[in-house]
């Protein structure tokens, strides 16, 4: 389990500086690049500019999946 310290605070800081965040989407980032996450999966286009994460738009996602079931067979 991950706590939040002094460092996670800073480094949410420095983000939401950088990227005009607000805090908790701030964290969250913090939050996955501690732990590892190799990807971000969101609807909020606003963590695009994030380049240490990739950030994967679930509405593509959908979007890719009406397009293929909904050909017909």
């Amino acid at each position: 389990m991950l706590f939040a310290n002094e460092t996670l605070a800073i480094d949410a800081e420095q983000i939401i500086a950088k990227y005009n965040l607000q805090l908790l989407d701030a964290f969250e980032i913090v939050i996955a690049l501690a732990v590892g996450c190799g990807a971000f999966l969101t609807n909020d286009v606003t963590f695009r500019a994030i380049a240490k994460l990739q950030v994967l738009e679930l509405n593509k996602f959908i979007l890719l999946s009406e397009q293929k079931y909904s050909k017909p067979f």
